[in-house]
C-alpha cells in the first residue's frame, strides 16, 4: 500500500492534509488513512466533500479551534483524578468550540444537505460548560463559587490583615532593630526584617537571611510570635465546620 500511495502521490496529499489538523490525534488519523478502494465509500466521501465546500461558500469558515491536550485532560478525569482550575478552563474553551460548531452546522440544515445533520452527534455539555464558566475565573476558582469558599477566603484575608497589624506594631516598637520599614510574606510566613545583631531582641523564628546591599550587612527576617498566634485560627474553625480536612 505504501508503494501505491507513492505512485498516486497520496503521501504528499496527506502531508498537506496533516498541516491543517488541529490536534495530534487528527494528525495520527490522517497518517493512517489509505486510498479508498470501495466505489460506494468513495462516492459517500465525495458527496461529503462537495457538501463541505458548499458550507464554506454559504456559511463561511467553520469555527474550528485547536483541541491539543484535551484528550489527556479527559483521560485524567476518567481516572477520577482532579483537574486544576486552569485545566477546567481548557475544558470550557473546548466545550464552547463544540457549541459554536453545532451552531454553524445547524445553520446549514436550510441547505438541505446531510452533512449539517452531523451536529446532532455533538454534545456541547452546556450544563458543565456553564458551571465552569461561573465558578472558574482566570485559572482560579472564583471566590463566589460557593458560600463556604467565599467565607473561608474572607477569613484568610482578614487573618492576614490582623497578622500584618501585629507585625507592623513589632516594627514600630523596635525601629532600631529593623533594616527596612516594611513587612513581607516569605515562604508563606509574614516576616519583619531584623538586623543580625538584634535577632535576640525579638521573639520569633528565623525564616531566611538576605543582604541589604546598601550597607553590605546581613539581616534576618523573623516571623514574630505575636503574629504567629493568629495563624489561620478562624480558617481552621471554618474548615472543620464545613467538613474539610485541616491537615
Amino acid at each position: 500500500m505504501r508503494k501505491t500511495e507513492e505512485i498516486l502521490e497520496f503521501d504528499r496529499i496527506k502531508e498537506k492534509w496533516a498541516q491543517l489538523a488541529l490536534t495530534g490525534a487528527a494528525r495520527e488519523r490522517i497518517e493512517r488513512e489509505e486510498p479508498c478502494l470501495s466505489e460506494t465509500e468513495l462516492g459517500l466521501r465525495q458527496r461529503e466533500t462537495t457538501e463541505a465546500r458548499i458550507m464554506l461558500e454559504k456559511e463561511g469558515t467553520p469555527p474550528l479551534v485547536s483541541m491539543e491536550g484535551i484528550e489527556t485532560l479527559l483521560t485524567v478525569a476518567q481516572r477520577g483524578d482532579c483537574l486544576t482550575a486552569a485545566q477546567l478552563e481548557q475544558i470550557e474553551i473546548a466545550l464552547t468550540a463544540v457549541r459554536r460548531l453545532k451552531d454553524y452546522l445547524a445553520r446549514g440544515k436550510s441547505l438541505e444537505m446531510s452533512l449539517p445533520y452531523y451536529e446532532e452527534n455533538l454534545d456541547g455539555l452546556s450544563d458543565i460548560r456553564d458551571a465552569i464558566h461561573v465558578q472558574i475565573r482566570s485559572g482560579r476558582v472564583d471566590d463566589y463559587a460557593s458560600k463556604l469558599l467565599r467565607s473561608i477566603r474572607t477569613d484568610i484575608e482578614r487573618t492576614k490583615e490582623r497578622m500584618k497589624e501585629k507585625a507592623d506594631a513589632v516594627m514600630k516598637s523596635h525601629k532600631e532593630c529593623m533594616s527596612d520599614s516594611y513587612s513581607t510574606f516569605r515562604n508563606g510566613h509574614l516576616c519583619v526584617p531584623v538586623k543580625k545583631e538584634y535577632k535576640f531582641r525579638i521573639s520569633g523564628s528565623v525564616i531566611d537571611k538576605s543582604s541589604t546591599g546598601a550597607h553590605c550587612s546581613w539581616s534576618l527576617r523573623l516571623w514574630p510570635s505575636t503574629a504567629r498566634s493568629f495563624r489561620f485560627c478562624s480558617l481552621t474553625r471554618r474548615m472543620r465546620s464545613g467538613g474539610f480536612c485541616t491537615h
